[in-house]
């Protein structure tokens, strides 16, 4: 089988440089654009299952990717909690530029060279925690009897959508260096990973971070 692994489209939270976490955020009219232009990219990916974080943003991330999608039909679709994004608890919502920096923490600029060293609120999700639900998601998602490949059957295509922090986490097992959390950068929105794994359930990362708009288009608003 086949996960392509996306991140959510842009929402205002992004342009306004705000942690989001658990906020239940709407794409903005961009964030739908960037989508739909990844779904003209993957149109003829027959798609077997679509599997989205519940939060809005994702789940109208998958929605517009579908839309354009010509040969998949009525995708099924279920919401896993386990590629929900990471809860900043109390930060949620606060700016996190260096023009309305909000957070109260001093080693906060650690966050985009490794998370596992700020000082969290109490309330926030560790982000060890968010590897092993998100790799746990992984293996049983790659261990589904339905979703192997069958002799003379094509190989069967998983949609995936989530979030830049539970995305990275997801595949940080499979990254070359799994030290290096961010891997250079917080992913674009709607940057596509592809992973691959066979009926023993070897799992490899084929492609990473693809874009599939105008590179012109990428905004980047958070830099480790």
């Amino acid at each position: 089988m086949r996960l392509y692994i996306m991140r959510h489209g842009e929402t205002d939270s992004n342009r306004e440089k705000r942690l989001q976490g658990r906020v239940d955020n709407p794409l903005n009219e961009n964030g739908i654009k960037l989508a739909r232009e990844v779904g003209r990219a993957l149109r003829d990916i027959r798609f077997s299952l679509w599997i989205t974080s519940p939060l809005k943003r994702a789940v109208q991330t998958g929605e517009a990717v579908l839309s354009e999608n010509k040969v998949s039909g009525n995708v099924p679709m279920e919401k896993d909690e386990g590629i929900i994004e990471i809860s900043f608890g109390s930060w949620e919502g606060l700016g996190c530029g260096k023009d309305n920096f909000e957070i109260d923490c001093d080693n906060f600029s650690d966050f985009y060279k490794n998370p596992e060293l700020v000082s969290f609120p109490k309330d926030a999700e560790k982000p060890s925690d968010v590897k092993k639900r998100t790799l746990e998601f992984l293996k049983r998602t790659v261990a589904r009897e339905e979703l192997k490949t069958k002799p003379g059957e094509p190989e069967k295509n998983v949609l995936v959508t989530t979030h830049g922090f539970a995305m990275r986490a997801l595949l940080n097992s499979l990254y070359e260096d799994p030290s290096d959390f961010w891997q250079g950068r917080v992913p674009a929105n709607c940057a596509v990973n592809i992973v691959e794994a066979d009926n023993s359930g070897n799992i490899r990362l084929l492609e990473r971070d693809v874009i599939y708009y105008d590179k012109n288009e990428i905004k980047d608003y958070f830099r480790p």
